[in-house]
């Protein structure tokens, strides 16, 4: 159906994408892998018709479809195409509901004048059940009506992928890391329904850092490595090692370290969490885990005022005001959320920026004016020799340190995240999935460098993820959240079977 012949494009003179061809067909599942910067993002932008690429030159090479030569130089030619593309960062509307994001430019109305199409009247009964209906398809069960803030991550995945299959025409669909911010359940529904779709002759592109997921659902699955296609597999010769090998070209060893057998005095005491209370340790690593929905990722968030909590917080025995983040960040307690695009990260700011946002009194030799911090100008040699160091111990991908953040595949742009906790050095950081949607050899980096915060700068960590073989490799204690309460917590040698059960209430409590 589709076919890419001796696709390239180069920014700047650097070459992301190098002589790749590829086949894609119809009714298929197409896997796409490759660490963060091998060019993934890069064709799919191609393919979607993003302004980026059209800005910076376009690209050279043939595209075709169904056999005849195709160009595609904006979002409206890719749709025109039938191509649909689910994004790993959501673009989704702020302040509207479910269903208005569903049927953007495409809603049904009652009247309509071609003259002046913004006079039209909506039909909102008929927008509903067309959302409602693109959602059951997906296996998504929520309220058309709500509105799209009030929605978790998760949540808003779903919401994504079902205004991209209300598309009538679709014929090609993209999905960049659709599971990653799913919980096992909903995994396991989206890859089926992935396969539904298949089987309705709709050609889709996985692109996943699951490699078992990979191995799960696709038909093909092609590497990409330094912007060149490496190699391309059919389903009887798909191999989980094989695919890291080529993805990587380096042997990848896993972050793994044994728990403490001392318990360090408690740093943070979280109380009256639906009658359930945690206590952070002093020096520990703990991980925070459960389904989605089940209050885990509240803890942060409603520590540092992103969302409403009751809870009550005492570090060192001082009782904290929830949401008093100047307060917070003057104790050393630093929090890096999972959503990159909207809390952080500047996403059209240069990368040093971001690496050294909200440091800077902790650093004061990234300033002119030492004596004066309040008033000093930066000192951008400083700067700029400090985010260099952090681009090559994190091997972050990017032209320069004065490239804009936007311009980074999502795995590097953790890794930037990272980066600025790195330089914030803190007392207590709450990081929320520092591993989700970045391939395996950043995985186990960005492990290492969280163990190597704990053990060297002496930094607790609380890690908030989903992945829990992680979680048992890495943390001293595991803390399983059901129906908003602390529910279990592991610690020692951990049982993954146990800990699974958990997640949906069984055992002990």
């Amino acid at each position: 159906m589709l076919e890419l012949k001796h696709l390239s494009k180069a920014f700047d003179g650097h070459t992301v994408l190098n002589d790749i061809n590829l086949t894609i067909l119809p009714g298929k599942v197409h896997g796409l892998i490759g660490a963060n910067g091998s060019g993934k993002s890069t064709l799919m932008n191609i393919l979607n018709g993003n302004e980026t690429i059209a800005r910076s030159g376009g690209y050279t090479g043939r595209i075709l479809l169904d056999g005849r030569d195709i160009t595609i130089q904006n979002h409206s030619q890719s749709v025109a195409c039938g191509i649909a593309m689910v994004h790993q960062e959501l673009a989704l509307f702020s302040g509207m509901t479910v269903t208005e994001n569903i049927k953007i430019n495409r809603e049904k109305t009652r009247f309509s004048t071609p003259l002046l199409p913004e006079l039209s009247l909506l039909d909102p009964n008929k927008n509903i059940r067309d959302a409602q209906h693109a959602l059951e398809a997906i296996g998504a069960h929520m309220d058309p009506g709500q509105v799209i803030d009030a929605l978790s991550l998760n949540q808003k995945q779903f919401v994504e992928l079902a205004r991209e299959l209300d598309q009538q025409n679709i014929r090609l669909l993209i999905l960049d890391e659709p599971t990653s911010s799913l919980n096992i359940t909903e995994t396991k529904a989206l890859l089926s329904c992935i396969r539904e779709i298949a089987d309705r002759g709709i050609a889709v592109i996985f692109i996943s850092h699951r490699l078992e997921e990979i191995m799960q659902v696709c038909d093909t699955v092609s590497v990409l490595r330094d912007g060149a296609l490496i190699s391309t597999y059919e389903k009887a010769d798909f191999s989980i090692g094989a695919f890291a090998d080529d993805m990587v070209g380096r042997k990848i060893v896993k972050t793994q370290r044994a728990a403490k057998k001392q318990k360090g005095d408690v740093l943070m005491q979280l109380s009256q969490i639906n009658g359930t209370e945690l206590d952070i340790r002093e020096g520990e690593v703990l991980g925070i885990t459960g389904l989605a929905g089940q209050g885990q990722e509240l803890l942060a968030e409603g520590l540092f005022g992103l969302k409403p909590a009751s809870f009550q917080a005492r570090f060192k025995g001082e009782e904290l005001s929830l949401g008093d983040n100047s307060t917070l960040t003057a104790r050393g307690i630093y929090y890096l959320s999972d959503d990159r695009a909207k809390t952080s990260l500047f996403r059209e700011s240069p990368v040093w920026k971001n690496m050294i946002f909200g440091t800077e009194l902790r650093h004061r030799e990234f300033l002119r004016w030492k004596a004066c911090p309040a008033l000093s100008l930066l000192d951008r040699k400083a700067i700029q020799a400090h985010a260099q160091a952090m681009i090559e111990q994190l091997n972050i991908v990017c032209r320069s340190p004065d490239a804009p953040v936007r311009e980074l595949s999502g795995g590097n742009q953790q890794k930037v995240c990272i980066a600025r906790a790195l330089t914030f050095a803190p007392e207590l950081l709450f990081v929320n999935e520092p591993t989700r949607g970045i391939d395996i050899y950043s995985k186990e980096l960005i492990l290492d460098w969280l163990l190597k915060m704990n053990e060297r700068d002496h930094t607790t960590v609380v890690i908030t993820s989903g992945e829990l073989e992680e979680l048992v490799r890495v943390c001293d204690r595991v803390v399983v959240m059901y129906q908003g309460q602390v529910f279990k917590t592991f610690e020692g040698e951990m049982n993954l079977e146990e800990l699974t059960l958990s997640l949906y209430g069984r055992g002990n409590a």
